[in-house]
């Protein structure tokens, strides 16, 4: 059987072109999108739109993958269809998460953008990046506030941090290496507190469980107070998106440094490190 046929005959309704169509679309529209579904990955084609000698098109990211056309086999050419681009730029495309529960469609100059921070995109959890046993969830950013909540609060959490409502958090057992961690909701928002020695200094980070990207809408302010009766020691930082965080190493990331001479003094008589986060919106 050829790729082509096994696609076709394929029992996910995900990858079905009706299943990426909204039921109350344009008929007219829906069948022009079946002729731009790619017969490889059952995905709507975009520009720029290769052919083959017979005038067949597959979407350009199969195309890479591909030496002849899967459905005359023929030869591809290094022309492109453009007819078919002409009209993608008159339609309006799902995006590509409608399997998933978006319902929106956009013209073609701005769906990746659109989908870029779709809250239905497939996404994971905080927890799966930090301790040893790392959480497996992935899901919609519409559903990890539930997951979250249900899964990584109370006993069940495997961090050492726990905080309170007025903002102030009590980390135990410090020791000279180690993080701890725990998910903070404030103003409809959820944010991740990440902290971590290394090289002695202590890293505090506040993150975003969000897909926003560019200037970020709120910063924190983390606050100690030394033991010895001393002044009290603040940093302010801007809060960025959880994700920029986990892809970029701690000592390159905007986080709150606290030097080793300063927060052991902040040490109570009990090994434990208390402070205080404040959140503002920018």
């Amino acid at each position: 059987m050829s790729m082509l046929s096994r696609n076709r005959q394929t029992n996910n309704p995900a990858r079905i072109c009706t299943g990426h169509q909204p039921a109350d679309m344009d008929p007219c529209l829906k069948d022009l999108l079946k002729e731009l579904m790619c017969p490889i990955c059952l995905e709507y084609i975009r520009p720029p739109i290769p052919m083959c000698e017979n005038g067949h098109s597959v979407c350009k990211t199969c195309r890479q993958k591909l030496l002849n056309c899967p459905v005359c086999r023929g030869m591809f050419s290094y022309k492109r269809c453009f007819l078919l681009e002409n009209m993608t730029k008159k339609m309006k495309y799902p995006c590509k998460y409608y399997n998933r529960g978006c319902p929106r469609a956009f013209y073609l100059q701005h769906i990746e953008e659109h989908e870029d921070q779709c809250q239905h995109q497939p996404s994971k959890c905080p927890f799966s990046f930090v301790g040893k046993a790392s959480c497996t969830w992935e899901g919609s950013m519409t559903d990890i506030r539930q997951h979250m909540e249900n899964k990584h609060m109370g006993p069940s959490n495997q961090s050492n941090a726990t905080g309170s409502n007025n903002g102030q958090f009590l980390c135990e057992e410090i020791k000279t290496t180690g993080e701890w961690y725990t998910p903070i909701f404030r103003m409809g928002e959820i944010f991740f507190l990440l902290s971590k020695i290394i090289n002695n200094n202590l890293y505090v980070s506040i993150l975003q469980v969000a897909l926003k990207r560019g200037a970020p809408n709120y910063s924190y302010k983390v606050t100690m107070k030394p033991q010895d009766g001393s002044k009290n020691v603040s940093l302010c930082r801007a809060i960025k998106p959880y994700l920029s965080y986990f892809n970029t190493s701690p000592t390159k990331h905007n986080s709150a440094i606290f030097q080793e001479d300063c927060w052991k003094k902040c040490i109570d008589a009990q090994n434990r490190l208390v402070y205080r986060i404040e959140i503002f919106t920018l």
